[in-house]
């Protein structure tokens, strides 16, 4: 329980990191559906509240409806727009103070400048995105997304594209190359990438750019988060195996090193080159913990290769603990071919625990073993 409230502390800060540094100038609020943008730039002066669902036109010139609930508060310099919804469905406009029901050039121009800053900070982002799909395609979201500044109204707009459209292997290794190439956000990568359906992931191509995407990441969170997902699809290839290994090597928590290798120990496929592969991204694992905990997950794999085995025993003999290192011993002990060289090199090891406890312990493994 603790480790899961530690967890999700880290998630929490992670997030908030994030969503600063995307939002130097904007800042959004969310309830029960609705919620609230602020943009506040002061060398242009310019600042818009947003509340509630709002519709914009075909045209991305003007406010097609507002929620009940809801308003439209626009400050350029020293023009004021204030938009709220009427009772029988229009819209009310009160510009420069002034109320008005017939909008001249200059209001309409106003209208457009705010409807530029709502699109550009996500407003109706989904509904346009469907729109733009509906007369240009994958690649007119695509081209859309590249002008936005803001890692959350990206995220949206590519995220509608997986949910709401068919998309072939080629299209959807498409958006995941714009978000790997467009999204400085660990947080808002990791939420679109998690939302890609296990099916498309059976693909070469796919399973390529959703692993590059990965590596790109910082956050040892969201890596292993999002590489979790992956793991979940049992054909991963050599190359893909390989992918992981490298991501690994570029990750510096324990916890989330063992993370991955464990998932990757568990996915069928776990051929001799993978098994080396596995154990040699161990490497870095410096808590005797987690490092006891992937030699164990290796022993139970099996292998019938004795380089393998000799790993395993030289890797057991780096643990500081003499209580893991007789777990893993033991095990060996226990699981390990019979082999000459292997079984002196497994004695030679075990000599190196120093508390007569544990050492005793191991050798009793070993000589149970010899006695069969």
């Amino acid at each position: 329980m603790m480790k899961k409230i530690f967890l999700i502390l880290i998630a929490i800060s992670i997030l908030i990191l994030d969503v600063s540094a995307q939002r130097k100038n904007m800042s959004v609020s969310r309830n029960n559906g609705r919620y609230s943008l602020k943009i506040n730039d002061g060398s242009k002066k310019i600042n818009l509240t947003v509340r509630g669902d709002v519709l914009l036109t075909a045209d991305d010139l003007g406010i097609q409806k507002i929620s009940n609930d809801g308003f439209v508060d626009f400050r350029k310099g020293d023009q004021l727009l204030y938009i709220t919804p009427a009772k029988d469905g229009s819209l009310d406009y009160t510009i420069n103070r002034k109320r008005k029901s017939v909008l001249d050039a200059s209001d309409k121009s106003l209208i457009a400048s705010c409807v530029e800053f709502m699109i550009n900070g996500g407003i109706d982002a989904s509904n346009r995105a469907k729109r733009i799909f509906s007369m240009k395609g994958t690649s007119g979201v695509l081209d859309e997304v590249s002008r936005f500044n803001s890692d959350y109204t990206k995220e949206i707009y590519l995220s509608s594209l997986l949910k709401n459209a068919p998309l072939s292997q080629q299209e959807m290794a498409a958006v995941l190359n714009k978000a790997n190439e467009f999204i400085s956000s660990d947080y808002y990568k990791s939420e679109l990438m998690q939302e890609v359906a296990t099916s498309y992931l059976k693909d070469d191509v796919i399973r390529a750019a959703y692993l590059n995407a990965i590596g790109n990441m910082s956050s040892d969170y969201y890596k292993t988060q999002v590489i979790n997902k992956l793991l979940n699809e049992p054909a991963l290839s050599d190359n893909d195996f390989l992918q992981v290994i490298k991501i690994i090597s570029g990750i510096g928590s324990d916890y989330y090193q063992s993370e991955i290798i464990s998932g990757l120990l568990k996915n069928n496929g776990l051929n001799k080159n993978r098994y080396a592969q596995a154990i040699e991204a161990m490497q870095g694992i410096k808590s005797d913990y987690y490092k006891s905990g992937i030699l164990m997950q290796l022993v139970d794999a099996g292998n019938d290769d004795v380089t393998g085995w000799r790993q395993l025993i030289y890797y057991a003999g780096t643990i500081g603990s003499d209580y893991y290192q007789s777990e893993v011993l033991t095990k060996i002990a226990e699981k390990m071919p019979e082999n000459d060289s292997l079984n002196a090199e497994l004695k030679e090891t075990a000599r190196k625990i120093q508390s007569d406890y544990y050492y005793g312990k191991v050798q009793r493994a070993i000589n149970e073993r010899e006695s069969n």
